[in-house]
């Protein structure tokens, strides 16, 4: 993941309340302006450097995906198609695509998403080389979970393996927060992306709400500068692509400029050269044919490829969408998850509440929900401990 310590980047990043615009030079990273020194949401001409946007958290989601596809195109295939399925919101054309374990026959992948009603504008003047996921450039420690601040918003990622497995946007604040990245952790574990993380990392964020509810070992210090420079391609969100397409357009244009101006110079000349003029126009456009033939052909083969993919993209095994819908009941809030097992055909849950009531709640509204209709329950009554305090532990199958 990290790029050659001889090259050198100009990162513009998502600071706290605004842009920063850091140099990664020779493994070293200084900060060059930020919103505390009047810096501005540009890339510096004067500095050199290759271009690195990250894009902010808000800008895209991370979402993960298993897919049985062979080869990497195909791989960006079925995350497209993954991103698609999710809603007409995100660019599906503008992903980047992680691997983070797993073979051919399984892979296991976390795909940066672009929304697209975020990105109708670039944020630059300079068309950057590489755009991606601010959350992909920070040293996170190793299986370890980091929150800090980006343009005002509380921010959350994990990490295991030395991959970025996940991060979001948190919505919450003061004590809920905690309850809201300990909700998160526990879906990682039971899709068995992560698992138990041994540090919780606040970079320039209170910890006095974290500790008990996490019960991790919680490190308060500095947010560190950005220096994992992932290895290309990175995302290409529709700005990226429309400034692209136009320098493209005005290449062309000065190309055809300079054919017209030989073709005339061409028809001075007799007759026959005439003819051996057209001969060669004729090459070029088919040569250009030939090349667009590639794009055309992967257009026509999607509906093809969506039989081959269509498995890392069944809305069976989304065990995400499980999670978020058992985490959308009104009474969660009420319940401590002690333990979480999803799978395509069963949902097993192992719980406690401060009172018998809230896990009869919880197990009622569980069970009765319109979102699993399609599971059949089994529980019993919750154990009751001597102060009120109630166990409880249902399942459910199709």
């Amino acid at each position: 993941m990290i790029g050659n310590s001889f090259d050198a980047y100009q990162i513009l990043f998502p600071g706290p309340l605004g842009w920063e615009l850091w140099l990664l030079k020779n493994g070293e990273a200084k900060l060059l302006s930020s919103e505390s020194t009047g810096g501005s949401d540009s890339f510096d001409p004067s500095v050199q450097g290759k271009l690195v946007l990250a894009q902010a958290t808000t800008q895209q989601i991370a979402l993960p995906l298993v897919s049985s596809a062979s080869d990497p195109e195909s791989l960006v295939q079925a995350a497209r198609l993954h991103v698609e399925k999710q809603g007409s919101e995100f660019d599906e054309e503008g992903i980047m695509v992680e691997q983070i374990r797993g073979s051919s026959q399984k892979t296991v992948a976390r795909v940066d998403a672009p929304l697209s009603k975020l990105n109708e504008d670039a944020p630059v003047d300079q068309t950057p080389d590489l755009i991606v996921a601010a959350p992909t450039l920070m040293p996170l420690k190793e299986d370890s979970i980091a929150i800090w601040v980006e343009l005002g918003n509380v921010v959350v990622a994990f990490e295991k393996g030395g991959s970025v497995i996940y991060y979001d946007k948190l919505s919450c604040t003061g004590h809920e927060l905690a309850k809201e990245v300990y909700r998160i952790m526990i879906q990682l574990e039971g899709d068995g992306l992560i698992e138990s993380p041994k540090v919780l990392s606040l970079w320039g964020v209170p910890g006095e709400f974290f500790e008990d509810k996490l019960q991790l070992e919680v490190e308060v210090e500095p947010r560190p500068a950005p220096t994992r420079i992932p290895k290309e391609p990175g995302q290409h969100p529709s700005w990226f692509r429309e400034r692209e397409d136009q320098n493209s357009k005005s290449a062309r244009k000065k190309r055809q400029l300079q054919i017209m101006l030989i073709v005339f110079g061409v028809l001075a000349f007799s007759f026959s050269v005439f003819f051996l003029t057209r001969y060669f126009q004729v090459r070029t456009l088919k040569a250009e044919i030939a090349a667009l033939r590639p794009q055309v052909e992967r257009i026509e083969g999607i509906q093809s490829r969506w039989n081959e993919v269509s498995t890392g993209v069944d809305p069976d095994s989304s065990f995400l969408e499980v999670w978020m819908n058992i985490f959308s009941l009104e009474s969660i809030a009420s319940v401590k998850i002690e333990r979480m097992r999803i799978s395509r055909a069963e949902i097993e849950l192992m719980g406690n509440a401060e009172e018998a009531s809230q896990a009869l709640e919880f197990i009622e509204e569980l069970s009765t929900s319109d979102m699993f209709q399609g599971y059949a329950w089994e529980f019993h009554p919750p154990n009751i401990a001597a102060g009120g305090a109630a166990t409880f532990e249902i399942k459910g199958g199709k």
